[in-house]
Formats: structure tokens, sequence, C-alpha cells
């Protein structure tokens, strides 16, 4: 017994949503819904809402050619490095 049929969930699985619940929903991209999940792994009770109220993260300054010393050089990479490691450490544990 199929449990989709015509491009819809078999009705004895999943109770049709009403026309006030059809009404109330709204539309979600697939990179909404993806940063929603992300976002469910840090607070399981966020909700829709909280996506466009996550305070932007700070900009990383842009990596040039040449520096002028050292101290320079680390004031750029350093952030670089460790949300480059951060991620890394998200999609590891993503992967389990």
């Amino acid at each position: 017994m199929p449990l989709i049929e015509n491009k819809s969930i078999q009705s004895w699985l999943v109770q049709e949503p009403s026309a006030m619940d059809f009404q109330r929903s709204r539309k979600i991209t697939p990179q909404e819904l993806s940063r929603l999940e992300d976002l469910w792994k840090q607070n399981p009770h966020a909700k829709y809402e909280d996506l466009h109220n996550v305070v932007q993260e700070k900009l990383q300054q842009p990596v040039l050619l040449r520096y002028k010393d050292p101290k320079q050089y680390k004031e750029i990479f350093e952030p670089l490095i460790k949300l480059e490691a951060y991620y890394d450490k998200q999609f590891k544990e993503s992967q389990t």
C-alpha cells in the first residue's frame, strides 16, 4: 500500500488540514527550511519568525594580497580560522 498518492500523503496516515489551517499556512523555501532546521539544533523551540530575528554575524574583513605587519595578518585570518573550525565541527556533528 503506497504512502503517497496523487502527490499527497494518504489520509489514513496524516489527517488533511482544515480550510482554516490551510489559510494560515505559509510558503517556505528550501533555504528557509534548512536554516530553520539548523536553528532547531541550537534552540528546539525556535519558530519560523525567529529566522528573520537572527542577528547578522559580524562581517569579516576582506583578505588582502599584502599586509602591513603580522598583526594585521593575524587580525584578518584568526576569525576566519575560528569560523572554519566552527563550521567543520557543526558539519561533523550533523553527520552523526
